[in-house]
């Protein structure tokens, strides 16, 4: 019998904001904005009066959006929301009617953004993830000039806070014992691992892959991965590292910003010499605690394969990135990714066809190399990588 060698690989589980939506979570930036706009037209209603020589029946100005309500929508509004109320409608004809219930009563509800920035991504809300909302934040940053620079930060630290309220009542929809977690403790727990999902430039030849520690990075600010966790056994918890909450949680810890110190015009903004511009830059804010040491630590440590799970692998995490898929101990890098179908219609026969975003993802992930030859050989092909898991139905 040939005797196999043992190389013991670690697992570096990078979790982004498409596994709580896998969960059933409405975490997405057009389910926050849709939960936001109504919240400050109930808010709005509160404060009737006079203004400008104009009387309204409500009104509400902050860093975000200024709402003014000056005829009798208060009725009609009442109606719409004891209509959605009392009725059993689906979630998106909801959302739907919502935003053609502000469209119809435009002249007397008005929903007006305060800045470019906010008009940016209050136009593109259904297309929009978050990084593309820390993205958007500084490319207005980098034209931004005096007191614009306070006003974009305090733009973004107030979408923070509202965020931090949503994302806390949605966190709580999805319970510890949920069977959502099952098929990813599968996939993330397997003691052996594929020899064909690893970089073949590294001598594997008569080596047997094991499992070592187990490490999630949670990009998310949400508790999600502490809830899979709890439903791991005995054994593959005492493998599994404390959890690196990278974006810190919804707390005072919460990280929301930008991260790409790569970027051609970042060193015009430290030259500046002006702080402001850096108020929210992420590497800054890693060092509140010892999780980036942490996560340094573990992948200096031992040969580690990434798992990606839900995360884009945008720009706006490109310092960090770059770091955990270059190093030398990364031997392989497997994305999940996302597989829906599309309906068409093909000489007068209906149609379906299969759609994935393996290659997005790929692209997404050659951003963050310096060397895509490297690039090409850590990366597990699309025939070798899975699906993500998702359940039906969103909660």
């Amino acid at each position: 019998m040939e005797y196999k060698q043992e190389l013991i690989v670690n697992k570096l589980v990078l979790l982004g904001n498409g596994f709580d939506l896998a969960l059933g979570l409405r975490t997405g930036y057009a389910d926050f904005m849709y939960w936001l706009k109504k919240k400050l037209i109930l808010e709005a209603f509160q404060y009737p009066g006079r203004r400008a020589s104009r009387h309204y029946y409500g009104y509400l100005e902050n860093d975000i959006y200024t709402i003014e309500i000056p005829g009798t929508t208060e009725q009609n509004w009442g109606i719409w929301l004891t209509q959605y109320k009392n009725t059993k409608v689906s979630y998106e004809e909801e959302r739907r009617d919502f935003y053609k219930f502000i469209r119809n009563q435009a002249s007397s509800l008005t929903v007006k953004p305060v800045s470019n920035f906010i008009n940016q991504i209050d136009k593109n809300i259904e297309n929009l993830g978050w990084v593309n909302i820390e993205y958007i934040f500084y490319q207005n940053l980098k034209v931004a000039k005096g007191s614009d620079i306070n006003t974009l930060n305090a733009q973004l630290v107030q979408l923070k806070g509202y965020l931090k309220e949503y994302l806390i009542e949605e966190q709580d929809k999805i319970k510890s014992e949920s069977s959502s977690f099952s098929p990813y403790r599968s996939r993330i727990c397997q003691s052996i691992l594929q020899q064909n999902e690893f970089n073949p430039e590294v001598d594997l030849d008569n080596k047997e892959l094991k499992l070592g520690k187990i490490q999630f990075v949670n990009f998310n600010y949400t508790n999600t991965v502490s809830k899979l966790i709890k439903q791991f056994d005995a054994r593959q918890e005492l493998i599994t590292n404390p959890i690196i909450q990278i974006h810190g949680g919804l707390d005072e810890s919460m990280i929301f910003g930008y991260g790409d110190e790569e970027d051609d015009d970042y060193p015009r903004l430290e030259k500046t010499g002006e702080n402001k511009y850096l108020e929210h830059v992420k590497s800054f804010r890693y060092l509140q605690n010892s999780d980036y040491y942490d996560l340094i630590r573990f992948i200096n440590s031992s040969p580690y394969q990434i798992i990606i799970l839900g995360h884009s692998c945008g720009l706006s995490d490109r310092t960090m990135l770059k770091e955990l898929f270059e190093s030398e101990n990364c031997l392989s890098i497997k994305p999940f990714y996302y597989q829906w179908s599309e309906e068409y219609e093909e000489e007068g026969e209906p149609r379906t066809i299969l759609c994935d975003d393996y290659f997005d993802k790929v692209m997404e992930i050659s951003r963050h190399f310096t060397n895509n030859g490297l690039m090409r050989k850590k990366l597990v092909s699309f025939d070798k990588c899975e699906v993500m898991p998702q359940i039906l139905n969103r909660i």
